[in-house]
């Protein structure tokens, strides 16, 4: 269109010109992109080739190789597996949404025991408050261990996350006091884990 219009042709006479000469717009837009969709897999099929050549031309190379990917893929599917279950899925409780956890960060900043009867007598900001701490414990009598891990929690721990007992009874707020006797709640695992699912065991599990 450009070399018309510089001969003395005008724009539009040159316009039209040049579409008769090379034909559709749209479909040469269409050819350009097939053309460009080719040599995109013609250029992924050489690197293939050029690939599979180097990996057969190295044993140990490859070895490392398929051992990295391998390590790698493993990896990733352990770290989205424990996001997807920590994250990504809602908590089995009644209304996880309303949940709020407050925490202490540093060192000397842990919340004791004392403090967190402070909370749990005198706060109106939540319908319900409830405290837990990690641990482990021993269940054998002697000889060798057998560590159990464990939380301690507060007596309003299944009330306010709303999960009810399977068989027996959660903890009661009476028991959230000092000098009270201990009281375990076992899960569901350790129920058919340690007593065979038996439902005349003396310890009830929870969900």
């Amino acid at each position: 269109m450009d070399e018309l219009v510089s001969d003395g042709m005008s724009e539009d006479e040159a316009r039209r010109q040049a579409l008769l000469q090379f034909g559709s717009y749209t479909r040469r837009k269409e050819d350009i992109r097939e053309i460009d969709l080719f040599s995109r897999f013609e250029t992924i099929g050489r690197d293939v080739r050029f690939g599979t050549r180097t990996l057969m031309g190295s044993p140990a190379f490859t070895v490392a190789a398929v051992l990295s990917l391998a390590l790698g893929i493993g990896a990733n599917t352990a770290i989205f597996s424990i996001i997807d279950a920590l994250m990504l899925r809602p908590l089995p409780v009644e209304d996880p949404a309303r949940l709020v956890k407050i925490e202490s960060k540093g060192l000397g900043c842990e919340v004791t025991n004392p403090i967190w009867e402070q909370v749990r007598d005198h706060q109106t900001a939540f319908s319900g408050v409830l405290a837990w701490g990690s641990d482990r414990f021993d269940l054998a009598d002697g000889g060798e261990s057998q560590f159990a891990r464990a939380l301690w929690v507060s007596g309003d721990f299944f009330r306010v996350l709303g999960v009810p007992a399977l068989q027996g009874r959660v903890f009661t707020t009476q028991e959230d006091r000092r000098g009270t006797p201990p009281v375990a709640v076992i899960s569901y695992a350790f129920w058919k884990r340690n007593f065979a699912s038996d439902p005349r065991s003396s310890a009830g599990p929870s969900t």
